[in-house]
Parts: structure tokens; sequence; C-alpha cells
């Protein structure tokens, strides 16, 4: 059964509580609403690294970090380990092991600093050049893996897909690995440090449309974050550029409402075995 919401408290938030039980050592349960099947969403898992890793680090906010999936870290208690690499004035790093049955499911590296609420000037900024129809005109859906793997995940956003996208789950896949989408979390919460390497996993894999049935496993993801979203809707692009060989890269952007890009991603996947 899943415990009530705390007054003010995101979903996300009560899914990713945790205790801590020595000193580096904390514990908390994997909740089934963030997996795809019985494992957790690969962005889930990198965010529940990041929330012990804030517990310990002076500084709040996630400049950089990168998750390598060792093995699939299952619904459940999860173990995680943290050791501090280095704390300076500005920057602070450290690793965070998740375990199971004391075995490492996930390895956490991430650089912690402090986001700015208002960012400065940029020197140089691209504009949002993301091809996002409005959202009046984008499809709701939540969706599951091809192969009917259910992705618990998807239902806790509020997700628009973009016309041109997703054509996989209309039957008629697009021959292109992009995907656009606005994005916010389903229960009205607004996006911050934690939910943004979620989002950055949460949605369907652009592989889908070049007609792959089955999940495509994460092998390792790496999230910038450069400033904190302002409230309202993500606008969120995914496109990959190589799949070939087994594997696949997805880059991923994330712009908010003002029109800020706020997050970047980067993935590499491993393709499942094809047919000859």
């Amino acid at each position: 059964m899943k415990e009530p919401l705390v007054m003010g408290e995101s979903a996300l938030e009560r899914d990713s509580r945790l205790r801590q039980v020595d000193d580096g050592v904390l514990e908390g349960e994997v909740s089934l609403g963030w997996c795809i099947g019985d494992a957790a969403n690969g962005g889930y898992a990198l965010s529940l690294g990041l929330r012990a890793l804030a517990a310990v680090l002076p500084l709040p906010d996630p400049l950089s970090s990168t998750a390598h999936y060792v093995r699939p870290l299952a619904h459940g208690p999860v173990r995680i380990e943290v050791e501090t690499m280095r704390i300076g004035r500005t920057l602070a790093r450290g690793v965070a092991r998740m375990l199971q049955d004391g075995d490492e499911c996930v390895r956490v590296i991430a650089v912690f600093g402090t986001l700015p609420q208002v960012p400065a000037e940029p020197l140089y900024a691209e504009p949002c050049d993301i091809l996002l129809a409005p959202i009046a005109d984008c499809t709701p859906l939540v969706l599951n893996t091809p192969g009917g793997l259910t992705a618990h995940v998807r239902a806790r956003f509020d997700t628009r897909y973009d016309p041109g996208s997703v054509g996989w789950a209309r039957g008629t896949p697009t021959g292109r690995p992009v995907l656009s989408a606005w994005v916010r979390a389903e229960d009205g919460s607004e996006p911050d440090r934690f939910l943004l390497p979620v989002v950055a996993d949460a949605l369907p894999c652009t592989a889908f449309d070049l007609a792959v049935e089955q999940r495509v496993l994460t092998v390792e993801l790496t999230v910038h974050q450069r400033a904190v979203p302002a409230p309202g809707w993500l606008a969120c692009s995914y496109r990959s550029r190589l799949v070939a060989d087994g594997f696949m890269e997805e880059d991923g952007e994330f712009w908010d409402s003002t029109g800020r890009l706020v997050g970047m991603s980067r993935q590499l996947a491993i393709l499942p075995r094809q047919n000859p």
C-alpha cells in the first residue's frame, strides 16, 4: 500500500523517501509506480541516487550526473552507499552505489553546485527550435512498452505528444528516431532538480518508431541541469543520430515555460536482439 502524501509533498518525493542508517548509508524503497515492469525506470533510479547524494553533500543541486546500470534495480528495498569524492567552494562531487541483496545495481556519479533561480544573461544561447505543436494540438497518451510491458512510470506524467511523434503507437512507425512532447507531473507538482532526471528517461524510446518491438535497456544516462525550471510545462525533445550494431544513443533537451533551456541528457542503450 502506498504511503500517503505529506502536505506539500509530490508523488516523486513520497516515493523517494530515504532514511539514514549509518554514516554514508541510506535505505529506502524502489516504488513500483516509477518502474517499467518490475524494474526501476533509469531516470527514477538516477533521481533516487541523487537524493541520497543530496543528503550528504553540502550543495543542493546536481549540475551533472551519470548513472551506470549494472543490473536491474527491482521494485523493493534498496540500500544506497554514498562516498564523498571532493568538496570545494562551489562544487561537490560524490558517488552513490545502489544495492539490492548485496549486489550493486546502479552507480551514480554526480557534481553538485547551486543552480541559478534567475539565470544571468547568457553569453550565448540558441533559441528553442523544437518542432512541437501547441499543447492544444498535441495528443495526451499514457503509453506502455511494445511487447506488453507495463510502463508504470509514464502514468506519473501528463504527456502531450506532438502529432508527428510516436507513430508506432498508432500502428504507423515514422521510420525516424525522434520524439517531442509537452510534459508535466501528473500530480500537479512543479518540475525541479529531481524530476528532470526522470523526465530524461521516462518517455518511450525513439527507436520504437524504427519498428523496434521490445523494451530498450539503458546502459548509461547522463543529465546536465543548467537552471531551476520555471513552473509549468516542459517542452521536451529526444532524438538519435545513430542506431546500429545493437546500440543507440539518444539526446534529450528540456525547455521550461519561459523558453529557457534548463537541461540536456544523453544515454546509451542496448537494443533487443532482432530475429534474423
